[in-house]
């Protein structure tokens, strides 16, 4: 290959990058912005009962109903009823000691006395104390 040649090939990229640079130039069409990004907003932090009302909605009211009202169930040819957890019911049980008494039940299973409950109630060993003290708080506007 010749020496003109080879340079007329190293060449050829660089003046078609040049000319497609001044092509762009002298065009007449506004060059391309990028589309806004949206605004983000965060999502509420919920805190006290309302937070405690997600958790209980989440991982209580499947056996404890809603509102906290008990439910019957059948299983495994067995009726079974969950008590309710109103403030109401609860309250005349552990009386000034509710939210000690509510976070032992959660979390260890055991009933006004310090005596198991039932086995199928979950010992709930996954919530933070924050996350228990706002489940306890819902449970106390439950009537």
């Amino acid at each position: 290959m010749s020496r003109s040649r080879y340079r007329l090939l190293l060449a050829a990229p660089l003046v078609g990058a040049l000319l497609a640079a001044g092509l762009g130039a002298c065009s007449s069409a506004p060059a391309a912005t990028p589309p806004a990004t949206p605004a983000v907003t965060a999502a509420p932090v919920l805190t006290g009962a309302a937070a405690g009302q997600v958790m209980y909605e989440q991982s209580c009211a499947s056996c404890h109903g809603a509102g906290g009202v008990g439910i019957k169930f059948t299983l495994d040819n067995q009726t079974i009823e969950v008590p309710a957890i109103t403030f109401a019911e609860l309250d005349a049980l552990y009386h000034d000691k509710f939210d000690t008494m509510a976070v032992d039940t959660i979390t260890k299973g055991v009933d006004e006395a310090g005596q198991p409950l039932n086995r199928m109630m979950p010992r709930w060993t996954i919530f933070s104390d924050q996350q228990l003290a706002d489940i306890v708080t819902y449970l106390k506007t439950l009537k």
